[in-house]
């Protein structure tokens, strides 16, 4: 078997890529090449004199046409902006402007030219790529920062009152409560203290006039519902349920979930007797 030097079958390789959209690209489409190689034909290669060497026979029409189909280990612009938007606290995508984002991430690739590498997707269109590590570099660059953070403030005055978006609120508010326990759990854990104290106080005369004009609290219930919010906010579940929950804990009287009011009761019945005496006594005047 002949072993050629890889350099030699360079020039296979790029006559495969229209020359002018490979020229400003060539150093990262040979290096991306090379990564290729040693990841897929480690047991057919050799090293001398720290150059790489391939069987004459490896690099076919076969072979480069594999290594040109695009695969879960090339990033293209839209790719890094889905890494970028892929984190809390981002809004829906459907209320930014991917495309614009799209166009800035592939700005930032021409930066970073000698990363970037040509290959092929479905219908062998032509696209522009990157490994994942330059992926994260471009999803963090702060071109793309800013503009996410612009389109987010636009959308904060302009967006539809959706599920997704209730749910991108609900994660602001998470990340601003793990915040403030970040820098002042002292403090929460003593206004924590004092409210529990406050609580313990209050409890009886809160039981005493509950008692008189609503049903029974169904305890048991209230804490399946606050456990179920609970395991969907640590897992940052925040969908159609978590909001149907989170509703009913922040509406009045928890939306009488888990108690009912009393609509006849000794007080409604006093003040029903004095209105009558009113009416009888204002009647017989008359």
């Amino acid at each position: 078997m002949k072993y050629l030097d890889i350099k030699e079958r360079y020039s296979v390789l790029l006559s495969y890529i229209d020359d002018e959209q490979a020229l400003p690209y060539k150093k990262g489409c040979i290096k991306n090449f090379l990564r290729y190689i040693k990841r897929k034909s480690r047991e057919s290669v050799k090293i001398k004199d720290n150059k790489l060497y391939v069987p004459d026979s490896l690099i076919t029409e076969e072979y480069i046409t594999n290594y040109l189909c695009k695969n879960d280990h090339d990033y293209d612009a839209k790719d890094c902006v889905h890494i970028a938007l892929n984190h809390a606290g981002v809004p829906p995508v459907e209320e930014l402007s991917f495309e614009s984002l799209s166009r800035t991430a592939r700005d930032i690739m021409k930066q970073l030219k000698d990363n970037v590498y040509i290959k092929r997707t479905k219908g062998n269109a032509t696209t522009f790529c990157v490994d994942y590590r330059t992926a994260l570099k471009i999803a963090s660059h702060p071109d793309l920062v800013r503009l996410i953070d612009s389109q987010t403030k636009k959308a904060e005055k302009s967006h539809k009152d959706t599920v997704a978006w209730r749910a991108y609120e609900f994660e602001k508010e998470k990340i601003a409560y793990l915040d403030a326990l970040d820098s002042q759990a002292s403090e929460d854990e003593f206004c924590h203290s004092n409210l529990m104290n406050t609580d313990t106080k209050t409890f009886l005369m809160v039981k005493a006039i509950f008692n008189k004009f609503f049903s029974d609290f169904d305890f048991q219930k209230y804490e399946e519902y606050l456990n179920e919010m609970e395991s969907l906010y640590d897992d940052w579940s925040f969908g159609k349920r978590y909001q149907e929950l989170y509703d009913i804990f922040h509406s009045p009287h928890f939306n009488y979930e888990f108690y009912q009011e009393i609509k006849q009761n000794d007080f409604e019945d006093i003040i029903a007797d004095k209105v009558a005496e009113k009416i009888i006594a204002k009647m017989e005047n008359d």
